[in-house]
């Protein structure tokens, strides 16, 4: 993955055949996963797969190639179990977001309300 992001520029279509073979189908079997699993209530099956491919792969760049293990260590399956734990409860945290959506626009309007011209 190093040589790819890093010759990206310069091969593109290396890039680009990375993106079809690996990410392109990896997301898509999560995808699948996903959708075979209705009790998710998932609204967005894609962009949660994209959540959690994009966690697996910021785990992987700060814990092992920046060094992130000596200077900020996470354990793999403490990640895992949250990932886990975020797909199962979302629906909890959906509606948790709604609730602070609601707070911050109460907020926002009392800031607009005392600087007003």
């Amino acid at each position: 993955m190093r040589i790819i992001i890093a010759e990206s520029e310069r091969f593109p279509e290396l890039a680009k055949l990375y993106t079809h073979t690996v990410i392109k189908q990896g997301r898509q079997l999560l995808c699948r996963y996903f959708d075979a699993h209705p009790q998710l209530n998932f609204v967005d099956s894609e962009a949660m797969a994209h959540i959690f491919i994009g966690s697996l792969v910021s785990y992987v760049l700060a814990q092992e190639i920046l060094y992130g293990k000596e200077i900020i260590p996470l354990e793999y399956d403490r990640l895992i179990d949250s990932l886990v734990n975020l797909v199962i409860n979302q629906k909890h945290l959906y509606v948790s977001n709604l609730g602070c959506v609601k707070s911050f626009e109460r907020v926002e309007a009392n800031l607009l309300s005392v600087h007003k011209p």
